[in-house]
């Protein structure tokens, strides 16, 4: 997960087989409102569930990723990959990415699926935005 730009969060979540795309935004503390799309086209896989802790990515794997766009399950292939690693404590988990148990911080996730999660992610962001000015214009337009 992450932040675009105009602030608002980008999560990607999987379970089995199924990866949802979730662009949100926070209101206030206790309230964020949000658009999500399933992806479809990722391929049955069986794999232990992971360990709770920290792994890097390394970067020539998120390069791999980059390169391999339009196919959903490479993300899932790589995810895979780093899972199969032993959790390293805080003071070993260098990079610009890790993967935290089950949750990854990255500067831009949507990138590591393919360039339809692109597409995607800008129809997610039109429609929260849509959303944002119709119901809670307060939080996108600057007070004057």
């Amino acid at each position: 997960m992450s932040r675009d730009r105009a602030g608002h969060r980008d999560v990607i979540v999987t379970h089995g087989t199924n990866v949802w795309l979730i662009k949100e935004h926070e209101i206030n503390p206790f309230k964020s409102v949000g658009f999500a799309a399933k992806m479809k086209g990722v391929k049955e896989d069986d794999t232990p569930l992971p360990d709770f802790g920290l792994r890097p990515i390394p970067e020539d794997m998120l390069a791999d990723g980059l390169e391999a766009e339009g196919d959903p399950s490479t993300f899932l292939r790589m995810l895979k990959e780093v899972l199969k690693q032993e959790p390293v404590s805080l003071s070993q988990a260098m990079g610009s990415t890790i993967l935290q148990g089950p949750i990854m911080y990255s500067p831009k996730p949507l990138d590591l699926i393919s360039r339809r999660s692109r597409e995607l992610d800008v129809k997610l962001k039109n429609e929260l935005e849509r959303m944002l000015m119709r119901k809670y214009p307060q939080t996108i337009i600057p007070y004057m």
